[in-house]
């Protein structure tokens, strides 16, 4: 388990981006100084002691930066929320969307951040409230 990304976490998502724009025949390229800043802010994100919120804080910046701040010339969101939803699994942790309707509200949030000034200060709060109310432990689902 671990709530920080290395430089090799970095590039397996940079790699997990040009297989989609391989896969759609779309134009790849990263900007690497801004997903760099993007991870360095992430990885700095330390000052909540409680590990459950900081994993959560974590993958709503995520959520919230590499979507606002585009550093991919396509596939932004679902870079995003592929990263953000591993995230979470791998520290134990699930977003469940068991709807199409559940789906599109975490997309239409994303549009929605998207389209925020990147110095505004409620980037990432919508996201992380979001995440805060509907994260479960990963078995969560699988109890009867």
């Amino acid at each position: 388990m671990s709530d920080t990304f290395s430089s090799q976490d970095i590039e397996e998502i940079i790699r997990d981006n040009q297989d989609m724009s391989s896969e759609n025949q779309e134009y790849f390229d990263v900007d690497k100084r801004i997903l760099e800043s993007i991870f360095d802010r992430i990885n700095s994100c330390d000052n909540v002691q409680d590990i459950k919120r900081r994993i959560v804080k974590r993958a709503a910046y995520i959520l919230s930066l590499i979507t606002n701040l585009q550093p991919f010339h396509e596939h932004n969101r679902r870079t995003a929320y592929s990263t953000a939803m591993d995230f979470l699994r791998r520290n134990n942790l699930n977003l469940p969307l068991n709807t199409l309707a559940e789906e599109k509200e975490v997309f239409d949030l994303l549009d929605k951040t998207k389209k925020k000034m990147k110095d505004d200060s409620t980037l990432c709060v919508e996201i992380e409230h979001y995440l805060a109310v509907r994260v479960v432990d990963y078995y969560h689902r699988w109890r009867f």
